[in-house]
């Protein structure tokens, strides 16, 4: 009987697969859904309100993925938290 490899954190590959499968799973499903919210705010608000007219899907899409960029979602791994670079905390004990 053919018996699966276990690595030291004890995930076998079909498990890891699993995980890899659902994760694109759930990263469409929040593309989707943010960009039909995008897309039904926009449509229900705008227009009334300033007479501009209504946006597709992909036109929300790209409108949420340029606002992202543009204000601060394309940061991420680069913040220093509460405790500050290493220098600045070297400063504090004395």
């Amino acid at each position: 009987m053919f018996e699966w490899h276990v690595d030291s954190t004890g995930k076998t590959p079909l498990r890891v697969a699993g995980m890899v499968v659902a994760g694109i799973v759930v990263v469409s499903a929040l593309g989707l859904g943010l960009g039909v919210l995008v897309m039904t705010l926009w449509n229900w608000l705008l227009p009334p309100i300033f007479g501009i007219k209504a946006i597709t899907y992909w036109q929300a899409v790209g409108m949420f993925f340029l606002c992202h960029l543009l204000f601060g979602g394309g940061h991420r791994g680069h913040r220093m938290g509460r405790r500050g670079r290493p220098e600045e905390r070297a400063g504090r004990g004395k």
